[in-house]
């Protein structure tokens, strides 16, 4: 016996009066028009106990129309009482709660054909009314069953939960010989993680990293949304400027620069800074082709290739908002505080150096008897 799965059916319908659970008359007047224009009146309903190769699941509301010369599922009726439909090029596969209840293949017609049985067997329409299949329990059904748990923590719940047949033993055996899982492995991968630079510049502006930080959630008084970085390699020293957008970014770079290198001395060799539309414009590689500067992109989406430049944002960042809490002033300062941040951190000691930034940068020991909260 073949059923038809019918997506423009509204109820499901059979011609065989007798693969009716209960047959009950309609509780009112139902009439049904097939696609070739012909009609059809329901006669009585019930339940309809289905069952394939390998499970048996309960149909509800099914009509018994004498002039119907196909059985027909109705999808959307059977997604409305908790039945999932999956539609492939060559098969349907009808499911209940992510569990695969049958297969229904696509014939050279087009029409997807579910072959079963059905006779009127009261005595397991009761069991079948919650669509419950009688999948055999396996290893790989109880690791669908936990959210993809591990074998080896699905052997130990063995001890601690009833209602699991299967042994710790069986549980280890499938982790160690066939462990692999597709939805595991598509859901769980990451990155790995980065190898960390090598690269070691030998003087001033031999390589300088930026990155534009923002928008900020409160605007600066200057009404600044934005804020621009620059680290030079070698020294460790920062330079900050506010921005109103983030397409200033470009105008503020060309001008820190030029200032770094009539202070230094030195010139720039490469500039490193992520893809986005702020630095990859025209404006910007003009610059860099005019003074002979490389400009080096990342990659999109991979902030740790410009690591440098991200972490001074947090670090400027994590001196912010200290320095405004202490004194109870409005956020609205943020902008001061970042070159204030940046400024004192110029004359801190940094990582991997035994000079100050500032030294390392100009040459000179830096005075901070100046400095007051």
């Amino acid at each position: 016996m073949r059923w038809v799965l019918d997506i423009g059916a509204s109820r499901h319908i059979t011609g065989n009066r007798t693969v009716l659970q209960n047959v009950r008359p309609v509780s009112e007047p139902v009439t049904i028009t097939f696609g070739n224009g012909g009609t059809g009146k329901a006669a009585a309903t019930d339940e309809v106990l289905l069952q394939t190769p390998t499970n048996v699941f309960l149909l509800t509301e099914v009509l018994y129309i004498p002039e119907a010369s196909e059985n027909l599922i109705s999808v959307r009726h059977a997604i409305r009482n908790g039945l999932d439909f999956r539609f492939y090029g060559n098969r349907c596969d009808i499911g209940h709660n992510g569990q695969q209840l049958a297969s229904a293949p696509c014939t050279d017609d087009a029409i997807y054909y579910l072959t079963g049985w059905s006779e009127a067997q009261p005595e397991l329409a009761q069991t079948a009314c919650s669509a419950k299949s009688s999948t055999k329990e396996t290893p790989e059904l109880w690791h669908e069953r936990f959210g993809h748990l591990g074998y080896d923590n699905l052997a130990r719940l063995t001890s601690m939960v009833d209602g699991i047949n299967i042994s710790a033993d069986k549980f280890r055996e499938t982790g160690e010989s066939d462990g692999l899982c597709e939805p595991c492995a598509l859901g769980k991968q990451h990155r790995q993680p980065f190898t960390a630079s090598q690269h070691s510049s030998a003087r001033p502006l031999e390589l300088v990293h930026t990155d534009v930080c923002g928008p900020l959630p409160v605007t600066s008084l200057g009404s600044n949304t934005y804020f621009v970085t620059l680290l030079d390699d070698y020294s460790k020293l920062s330079a900050v400027q506010p921005l109103a957008r983030k397409s200033d970014a470009a105008a503020a770079v060309q001008k820190i620069l030029c200032q770094l290198e009539t202070q230094s001395g030195c010139r720039t060799k490469r500039l490193r800074c992520d893809n986005g539309s702020e630095y990859a414009n025209a404006q910007l590689k003009g610059f860099c082709d005019s003074k002979g500067i490389k400009l080096e992109t990342t990659v999109r989406y991979t902030p740790q290739q410009n690591g440098a430049a991200e972490r001074l944002n947090r670090t400027l960042m994590d001196k912010v908002r200290p320095m405004l809490a202490e004194f109870g002033l409005p956020k609205t300062l943020w902008a001061k505080a970042v070159a204030t941040a940046s400024y004192v951190r110029n004359r801190s000691p940094v990582s991997n150096r035994d000079k100050t930034p500032w030294e390392l940068f100009f040459g000179q020991k830096p005075s901070v008897a100046h400095l007051r909260a």
